[in-house]
């Protein structure tokens, strides 16, 4: 394994248990409303962006 994939290990590793931490330090009924809250903005966001992509794509045909 070369260093850069170890490092890149390593941060990741560093990254799940922060996560873990703070998500532990509350209640889960709060942590679920929290990631549900987050995942609703996320795809809220994918949505938007496959929507601008389809508008893009729909406008380079028809302009042909």
């Amino acid at each position: 394994m070369n260093t850069g994939k170890a490092l890149l290990g390593v941060m990741a590793g560093i990254a799940a248990g922060a996560v873990l931490v703070c998500s532990s330090v509350r209640k889960g009924s709060n942590t679920r409303k929290i990631f549900s809250k987050k995942g609703d903005d996320l795809a809220s966001a994918l949505n938007d962006k496959v929507d601008e992509k389809f508008n893009e794509l729909m406008n380079s045909i028809t302009v042909r």
